[in-house]
């Protein structure tokens, strides 16, 4: 039996292999034909790591692990563009790979640890402790997942501790909560959006203090200290690393604080735990840019999938053209890959086994 695609895009090259493996399973002989050129097919290039179990059962990528969870290599300068969602069907975002940092936060605090004023050097030294003091390797990427992964601020901890245990091969994670004392009732976190003036009106009116209460007095003493001296430096400029710091450090310390105690922090989704695990791998995946759909297309061909200039009665498959930001292509090729699991699994029905 002969199934016709028509369409020189990953969402039919997706459904043609699916579609060829889920008849291999059953022990059916079915052949996929796409009408249209391989050479036409955007490329969709590295770095990247996703948990997508589609595109790692049709060759995307390395695949690390058992989870699906797939490595695409890249050039070693180049950002890791990565999605905590399975299959990428969420937000991406860009993890730094070269030490120069990719959240506001994480290229903050590097560039205060350069800063010529000695009260602001010693300010960013003294906040990489403390986050050293969580467990937080001196590394970029683990703080861009802190800083600015798209979830919320306790994911982003949880996130960022869970990618620590990987990179320095500890085999547990630290624990946040362990900074924080019993409390009946757990201080609010600040309202936001949060600036310069909102943190000095919170420390003005005590709900500053309140947050900083909640830490173990072995914390809380430096802690009081930093953002004293850290207002007090920081300049009216938004703009300012040390602003930006200050903002991002209590964003986390606010929703920290607030954990009723003995309530651990939010466990981690499946796509957001792999990539965490992941990441150690993923940052060592270089090497020349191999576009993702390359891994497709070996696969296709080695099921016997063969590309036609014309077939009767061809589902379109084309999909809509990609974009021209690499993360936004990613983005786009992860919506063309399960859209075409979604199509696979109705063509199957209709034409493989209409009784079903």
């Amino acid at each position: 039996m002969i199934v016709s695609l028509r369409g020189s895009s990953p969402r039919a090259l997706v459904a043609g292999v699916l579609l060829m493996s889920r008849a291999r399973q059953f022990g059916q002989r079915l052949e996929v034909h796409i009408v249209g050129d391989p050479r036409d097919i955007s490329p969709v290039c590295g770095p990247a790591v996703v948990m997508s179990p589609v595109l790692a059962s049709c060759g995307v990528g390395r695949r690390h692990g058992g989870s699906g969870l797939i490595l695409v290599p890249g050039p070693a300068d180049q950002p890791l563009m990565t999605c905590l969602e399975v299959d990428g069907c969420g937000p991406w975002f860009t993890v730094d790979r070269a030490g120069r940092g990719e959240a506001a936060a994480t290229r903050a605090l590097l560039a205060l640890r350069r800063d010529p004023s000695g009260e602001r050097r010693a300010l960013g030294e003294a906040a990489l402790r403390a986050l050293t003091g969580l467990g937080l390797p001196v590394e970029a990427s683990a703080l861009d997942l802190l800083f600015g992964a798209p979830t919320s601020a306790l994911e982003r901890v949880a996130l960022a501790q869970r990618a620590a245990a990987g990179l320095t091969g500890r085999s547990r994670e630290p624990h946040a909560l362990g900074l924080l004392q019993p409390a009946l009732d757990p201080p609010d976190p600040l309202a936001g959006p949060l600036d310069l003036a909102a943190l000095r009106r919170a420390a003005q009116d005590g709900a500053l203090d309140a947050i900083l209460q909640r830490l173990r007095p072995t914390a809380r003493t430096p802690a009081q200290a930093w953002v004293q001296r850290a207002l007090a430096v920081a300049s009216a400029d938004p703009a300012d690393p040390l602003v930006v710091l200050a903002v991002a450090l209590i964003e986390l310390l606010g929703p920290l604080s607030a954990l009723p105690s003995g309530v651990p922090l939010p466990a981690l989704g499946a796509g957001a735990d792999a990539v965490a695990r992941g990441l150690s791998a993923a940052l060592g995946a270089t090497g020349e840019p191999a576009p993702a759909h390359e891994g497709l297309l070996s696969t296709f061909r080695l099921f016997g999938g063969r590309f036609v200039e014309d077939a009767r009665g061809a589902v379109d498959l084309e999909g809509q053209p990609p974009p021209a930001d690499p993360v936004e292509r990613w983005a786009w090729f992860a919506a063309q890959a399960k859209a075409a699991a979604t199509e696979a699994d109705r063509l199957w029905r209709r034409v493989i086994d209409p009784e079903s």
